[in-house]
């Protein structure tokens, strides 16, 4: 499970950075903080794998 402020990666682009924010709509969505610019990248729960 995927909780705010645990480090993440995007699939798709393979950035790294922390859920700053979690929301439920239909499905739920985190925003994510990347690392190298502090840009906000809004994912879907399947779009993101935690890191250890």
């Amino acid at each position: 499970m995927i909780r705010e402020f645990d480090k993440v990666k995007i699939t798709a682009s393979g950035k790294i950075g922390v859920v700053v924010d979690i929301r439920g709509t239909d499905v739920l969505r985190y925003l994510i903080e990347l690392d190298e610019n502090n840009q906000i990248i809004d994912c879907k729960e399947n779009e993101i794998e935690k890191l250890k």
